[in-house]
């Protein structure tokens, strides 16, 4: 989180009095206009750092603009979510680097045991992706359901869809490669079965700062503040009652 907050250095003259009641509106202007600007200049940097963000990637920093009672704003990675793993979860590594937590579907197979406390999951080359690189919420629900692994236990497939003419046919399953130490969730195509997910433990699974997030934040706000409080003053005197 950044936090900003009045510089009153930039109050460097002598006031009118109708400036002076306008003080603390303008004072707010100024530090939820910079906040803007420095949100802005995050989401840009999303964009940059990161190969073909989500929509949803980018519009997760938020902005708690300031008021007259309460001069301060905040920019913010946001942290909750209705449906899938909230921004701050997997942007925030990237601000500091370090290891990946596990997501909610690798959460969901560790509960049923298909991976260990301890393992996450990398995918393929031959994993379906979607347009931003990711493999679609689609395909790891069929996963799941698949494995028996959906939180959701309506939505899991009873064994005995799978049998055909008297042999199992599972369309997903956990299996080795090569040495037995290697292990993937594999996905059945026709005749043939592919590797979706390799399991690894987590300290393999690394995240590199790439993601400025304080450092962009502090060029926009040193960029923008006294130019955003000189037109948030003219703003408030203008727009006076």
């Amino acid at each position: 989180m950044l936090g900003v907050k009045f510089d009153t250095s930039v109050l460097d003259r002598k006031f009118t009095r109708l400036e002076k009641e306008q003080l603390p509106f303008a004072m707010a202007l100024t530090l939820t206009w910079t906040a803007r600007d420095m949100q802005t200049a995050i989401k840009r940097e999303i964009s940059d750092a990161f190969d073909r963000p989500t929509r949803y990637t980018i519009e997760g920093v938020f902005l708690r603009a300031a008021t007259k009672r309460k001069l301060e704003a905040f920019v913010f990675l946001r942290n909750e979510a209705t449906k899938g793993t909230p921004p701050s979860k997997f942007l925030v590594p990237s601000v500091y680097g370090g290891h990946r937590r596990a997501k909610r579907f690798e959460r969901a197979l560790r509960a049923r045991g298909i991976i260990g406390p301890t393992e996450l999951t990398v995918p393929s080359v031959v994993a379906k992706k979607d347009r931003f690189g990711n493999v679609p919420a689609s395909e790891i629900v069929k996963m799941l359901s698949s494995l028996g692994a959906n939180p959701d236990p309506l939505l899991n497939t009873p064994l005995g869809k799978h049998r055909r003419r008297g042999k199992k046919k599972v369309p997903w399953f956990v299996g080795t490669i090569g040495d037995a130490k290697n292990r993937a969730i594999f996905k059945t195509v026709g005749k043939s079965i592919e590797p979706v997910f390799f399991i690894v433990d987590e300290s393999k699974v690394n995240y590199k700062k790439q993601f400025r997030f304080f450092e962009v934040g502090d060029e926009a706000f040193t960029r923008t503040f006294r130019k955003n409080w000189r037109a948030a003053l003219t703003y408030a005197v203008k727009t006076a009652r």
